[in-house]
């Protein structure tokens, strides 16, 4: 009969110790993973002051939606949620940056997490009082999410998305400066009332690819750029009245084909 020496005894321990360790191990890691449950979404809500004229506004670095539009009030609001996803990920790891000073406000999410699999949407509500005239607004998304922005009091703006579709409705003022530049793809979806006075120029992805496509604007003049590389119009010129403000529409290819712009007179 054979026997098993001391170091015999000693090799089965440790073998056995090996796979106790390992599945220990592994029910831990099992477990942690099982019992993570994604936070809830957190909100925020800044209300500021301002006066009639004279303000401005500035949302930046928000990687989710922003929607903009008017309301009966005296002050503005900004008022949102925080999404987040990913094993790991609160709300928590991001931080709000807004400020009001002498009527300049400001507002940016801060990412303090750059972990991989891990991701921070935040998405923003501004609601601007619709008798105030606001000097300036700017709004920068770098986000898939979609810019909207309802007819505003609005005497400069600019809107830029860095892959979302960008919706607005714009009403120009007498020597009003406005810019709305979409990336990635993203498209643009232009509204203004051909009874006001400006000159528009529409660019989609700098005359190579992409659509610009105009619709009304009867008693205005309007021209039109062809495809230097194919079918289609890739940009587009349109002057109303006296041509006081300017505004200019572009969309740009980065990764991607750059997107189309539709630009329809109300």
């Amino acid at each position: 009969m054979r026997l098993l020496n001391q170091s015999g005894f000693l090799q089965a321990d440790l073998a056995r110790a090996i796979i106790l360790t390992t599945a220990l191990t592994g029910s831990i890691f099992l477990t942690s993973h099982l019992s993570y449950n994604t936070p809830a979404p957190k909100t925020f809500s800044f209300l500021e002051t301002v006066s009639t004229t004279g303000s401005s506004i500035g949302v930046s670095d928000v990687t989710g939606s922003v929607d903009v539009t008017s309301w009966n009030q005296p002050r503005v609001l900004i008022n949102g949620t925080i999404v987040v996803a990913g094993e790991g990920a609160t709300p928590d790891y991001v931080r709000i940056q807004e400020q009001n000073t002498e009527g300049s406000i400001s507002f940016r999410p801060i990412y303090d997490d750059k972990t991989t699999g891990r991701s921070y949407v935040v998405n923003v509500n501004l609601y601007l009082p619709s008798r105030a005239t606001i000097t300036r607004i700017g709004i920068t998304a770098i986000g898939d999410g979609p810019v909207q922005l309802d007819s505003l009091n609005v005497s400069r703006a600019y809107v830029s998305s860095q892959s979302g579709g960008i919706k607005m409705i714009l009403t120009p003022v007498a020597h009003g400066d406005y810019s709305i530049i979409a990336y990635n793809g993203g498209g643009i979806a232009l509204k203004i009332p051909s009874s006001s006075s400006f000159r528009l120029d529409a660019a989609s992805g700098s005359g190579y690819n992409g659509d610009v496509t105009v619709n009304g604007f009867a008693q205005c003049l309007v021209d039109t750029r062809a495809n230097a590389y194919g079918p289609g119009t890739t940009g587009a010129t349109i002057s109303c009245g006296d041509q006081s403000a300017y505004v200019k529409v572009q969309t740009e290819w980065q990764r991607v084909p750059a997107g189309n712009i539709t630009i329809d007179a109300v």
